[in-house]
């Protein structure tokens, strides 16, 4: 193990300090407190992103679509660092409002449900058995099942 001089030691500790008070801060800030809806959201989103991962390289090796994508994957990166803007923006909105964490949690839940669905359709394209009802309700969210709802033609 390579030994440093106490000095650069010393300043690499509080520079890790220093990025670690300014991280946190700026995560509360954006964020609130880390609530159990944000670290399930959280979760699901990490395994949303491998579940996705693992059916993209499945599906290469099957030949049963285009594999692994670079350019699919940082589109995966953008979504999800979308959704975390969108909490933030229900944080502050909350703040604004002067109310508890109300639209960051509704906004929370709607992504977790997402990330459910997204994370039964990846098993699903890497073959793993999917009950019916829930292929019917990612198809008629997706728009590719299910009738649409009848609408009244004005007067």
């Amino acid at each position: 193990m390579i030994k440093f001089p106490a000095a650069i030691e010393a300043t690499f500790t509080t520079l890790g300090v220093l990025i670690g008070i300014s991280t946190s801060f700026l995560t509360t800030h954006l964020f609130g407190e880390w609530t159990p809806p944000l670290q399930q959201l959280f979760l699901l989103s990490v395994i949303d992103f491998g579940t996705g991962w693992g059916a993209s390289a499945y599906e290469g090796k099957k030949n049963l679509g285009p594999g692994l994508s670079s350019s699919r994957g940082y589109r995966g990166v953008v979504k999800k660092v979308g959704i975390f803007a969108l909490i933030a923006v229900g944080h502050l909105t909350d703040q604004a409002l002067g109310q508890g964490p109300v639209l960051r949690n509704g906004v929370a839940y709607w992504f977790i449900a997402i990330e459910l669905l997204s994370i039964t359709e990846n098993a699903g394209r890497m073959g793993l058995p999917v009950p019916p009802v829930l292929t019917a309700v990612i198809a008629v969210l997706k728009g590719r099942g299910g009738e649409a709802p009848a609408t009244k033609e004005a007067a």
